[in-house]
């Protein structure tokens, strides 16, 4: 106890250097609890399933490339498996429209899944029963958020719920999916109503249609290259050419190669990031304490030493500094539970479906970690340090013996300040390459340009692909005679900046004077004739489709690089070319656009005419709102059961950096963090060097020295350390941001300008943080300096 009174003693003594530490260390605290959450969050996904290492998702090739979609049979396959317990399905992307009354709502989170779904995941029954679920084709189960956003606070059990025009009962609700779940769905339609339809009925004995996920859960001890080994066996080989494989759940998180996915990914390499971030921050505010306590020992010499003449161990001398580490991180650590309440709304930019709780069990480990190397990190090193005084030399005026540490010091101001150099140069560089990547011509024009996805199982439900054309057909004639639409044009289920799989050429295209070497993959898209105008696309040779040429349907066009990779000899305007069954021409070869992100080189592209049933649709300058309205108005018509919903080409452009806008978001914010660490480190610094000198600076304003001369006099040092700092920073940031940019096929180079940017921004703030106290210092009358001191 008296310890303490000691310690908050010296704490009221010095109320700069004290609101220094404890502010630095709050800020450095929040941050990295923040970061350490979301660390866990990623660390953690699908780990509370009780028996997670037995569950697994059946993963397979799709020429060459991994993906986790299959056909139905492979239920069938994976059921003739002795090791195979339960056997769970999803069918994604099925469901159009949730009808409640005369209310629609969106179909985007849910999906279709047997009852066995129920049995190899855990998910909490709150109320209902699964067995019901189980045993009724039209059954569907709700989680707790939706049965409240549908229902109200009405009981959900045994409610009607209309999907894609057929009458479904709830019965069962369960509890919202954690926030480490990679299953973010919330309506669940029983598989087997699918099942009954007849597109279902034929998916169910096709190899090629590649819809459905599909899980196992196995017995204990089981080996799985055999168990893999007895699936592919069981495969009929005409029916399937690729080999199975299984993929734990624990696994799936952070996989970058399978393609065709509907859980939440993650990145290991961008957690690796963060972590190191994390442990960054704290380390630099845990700095500034070790930097100002060490300053400091010289006023702190004559306690220690009447303390250790009387009698004081230096084994107690050494825990009285720790106990004043830990009050010092112990308050930071109440001040970093303010501030996470004030942060607690914006916690989901780092945990997109997770929400802040002081109950989580998590938060206080963490918190309880993190004040325990908080403690050891500013403790130890004073601690010995201080203990270690000879308390005779002290006693008679002596300065301290053998101090070194102001080495270390100067060390640790340019540990931080090489830390905020390379935050602030890679800052630069991740904004000059997303402004690189909004600015670059894409190949195609995506202002004004709003698609709307026609709801499949709608148009296709009497099963005549004529008949659904021509509704198509009407819809566009309909949006065309609105003046505040310039052009419609019809294409696939993606976009032009998603347009579709990878497939294998070799299997499903031939054309005159074709060989066995062209054994390679491209894309395929499929557009009518006005998607070229509506777009603006570049024609490099022949033409685009046309409406009315009934032969273009079968016609093909090639990307750039498609031709040049196919090898095609002259003249390859009207060579012949089969493509997906359909034999026809090919009629034109459009420039190169780029139908993904950056991030990867355009890859062969080969566009047909075949099924559109995307709607796309460019309005006129400031009537975006009248055309949207217009487009609902006629939706509503032909589609009343389904939600009307319409996406922006500018935003799915933008979502295809959505990770990377996310991560230079937050690579600002801790760049900003860090720097003000920094920054009021070396004011703390700074002050207390200025204030140790006072006489000196007295003495040479009272012999000449000018202003400049003194703010030089007490600047110089720290500008050298600053110097140091971007000397070291500079090639470790070139090689981060190069590691960085090397995930994108286009990319900026890093010029010159944005290390002088660093240099210069890292002095500026050097300047902000000593300049206010040398100014001061300089001005100040020479006189009271020297009778003070």
């Amino acid at each position: 106890m008296y310890n303490l009174k000691i310690i908050l003693r010296n704490l009221r003594r010095s109320p700069v250097y004290s609101t220094i530490n404890i502010v630095g260390l709050s800020i450095g605290i929040t941050a990295s609890v923040l970061i350490f959450l979301w660390v866990y969050n990623e660390y953690s996904f699908d780990n509370y399933h009780r028996e997670v290492d037995r569950i697994y998702r059946i993963t397979g090739q799709s020429d060459g490339e991994p993906s986790s979609f299959f056909s139905y049979p492979f239920v069938l396959v994976a059921q003739d498996v002795p090791e195979v317990e339960n056997v769970a399905v999803m069918k994604a992307y099925e469901i159009e429209g949730i009808k409640i009354d005369n209310e629609v709502f969106s179909g985007n989170d849910a999906v279709y899944v047997n009852g066995e779904w129920f049995d190899v995941f855990d998910y909490k029954l709150i109320d209902g029963s699964i067995t019901s679920f189980k045993s009724n084709p039209y059954s569907v189960v709700l989680t707790k958020s939706e049965a409240k956003k549908f229902f109200g606070d009405h009981r959900a059990i045994g409610q009607n719920v209309q999907i894609n025009s057929k009458n479904f009962i709830v019965q069962a609700v369960v509890d919202d999916n954690p926030a480490n779940s990679s299953f973010q769905q919330k309506v669940f339609a029983s598989v087997d109503a699918y099942l009954a339809t007849p597109y279902g009925q034929n998916e169910s004995k096709q190899w090629g249609w590649w819809n459905w996920i599909i899980f196992v859960k196995l017995s204990s001890r089981s080996d799985i290259q055999q168990i893999c080994a007895k699936m592919n066996a069981l495969i009929p080989k005409e029916g399937w050419k690729n080999e199975v494989s299984l993929k734990s759940l624990s696994d799936i998180h952070f996989e970058t190669d399978v393609k065709n996915t509907v859980v939440v990914h993650g990145n290991k390499k961008t957690v690796s990031i963060f972590i190191l971030l994390g442990l960054l921050l704290l380390f630099t505010a845990c700095i500034n304490y070790v930097n100002l306590t060490t300053a400091k020992a010289n006023l702190r010499a004559k306690e220690i030493g009447i303390k250790k003449i009387i009698g004081a161990k230096r084994k107690s001398l050494f825990m009285q500094f720790i106990i004043e580490s830990f009050v010092v991180s112990l308050f930071s650590i109440f001040i970093s539970l303010f501030l996470l309440w004030i942060l607690s709304p914006l916690y989901h930019l780092l945990i997109e479906y997770g929400t802040f709780s002081f109950s989580s069990t998590v938060l206080w480990i963490i918190l309880s970690a993190v004040l325990l190397v908080t403690t050891l990190l500013n403790g130890i090193y004073p601690a010995l340090m201080l203990s270690s005084f000879k308390p005779i030399s002290i006693l008679k005026g002596m300065s301290l013996p053998n101090m070194k540490d102001g080495s270390l010091r100067k060390c640790l101001v340019v540990f931080q300040f090489t830390l905020s150099t390379v935050l602030i140069i890679s800052v630069l560089t991740i904004y000059n390459q997303m402004q690189y990547v909004r600015n670059m011509n894409p190949g195609y024009n995506r202002e004004q340009i709003f698609s709307i996805q026609i709801p499949f199982q709608s148009l296709f439900v009497s099963g005549n692909d004529k008949e659904a054309k021509t509704t198509m057909e009407t819809i566009k004639h309909e949006l065309q005679r609105n003046p505040n639409i310039v052009g419609v044009s019809l294409s696939n289920g993606g976009d032009i900046t998603n347009v579709g799989s990878s497939i294998g050429v070799e299997g499903n295209c031939d054309w005159d004077g074709k060989t066995s070497e062209y054994a390679m993959s491209a894309n395929f898209m499929s557009a009518d004739g006005n998607y070229q105008q509506l777009t603006g696309l570049k024609m490099v040779e022949g033409r685009w489709f046309e409406e009315e040429k009934k032969e273009d349907e079968n016609n093909v066009i090639l990307n750039e690089t498609a031709f040049r990779e196919l090898k095609l000899s002259e003249p390859f305007i009207g060579k012949r070319f089969k493509c997906m069954g359909r034999e026809g021409q090919i009629i034109g070869v459009v420039k190169d656009f780029h139908f993904r992100s950056l991030h990867d080189k355009i890859a062969p592209l080969i566009i047909i005419n075949s099924q559109n049933y995307k709607i796309n649709i460019k309005t006129q300058s400031g009537k975006t709102i009248q055309s949207v309205e217009a487009a609902k108005k006629i939706w509503s018509e032909f589609f009343p059961n389904a939600p009307f919903e319409y996406s922006f080409l500018d935003d799915s452009f933008n979502n295809l950096y959505k990770s990377d806008i996310r991560t230079s978001q937050l690579m600002l914010a801790f760049c900003i963090l860090t720097v003000l660490i920094a920054l009021l480190g070396l004011f703390g610094l700074s002050t207390f060097a200025i204030e140790r000198r006072s006489k000196e600076i007295g003495i040479r304003k009272i012999m000449g020295a000018s202003v400049p001369n003194i703010i030089q006099l007490v600047t110089k040092e720290f500008l050298i350390l600053v110097t140091i700092a971007f000397i070291i920073a500079a090639p470790i940031s070139w090689w981060a941001m190069n590691q960085w940019l090397n995930n994108f096929a286009y990319r900026i180079s890093i010029n010159l300008w944005i290390f002088i940017a660093g240099g210069i921004l890292t002095l500026i703030i050097a300047l902000i943080a000593m300049g206010w106290q040398a100014v001061k210092a300089a001005m100040a009358n020479p006189v009271n300096s020297i009778k003070t001191e």
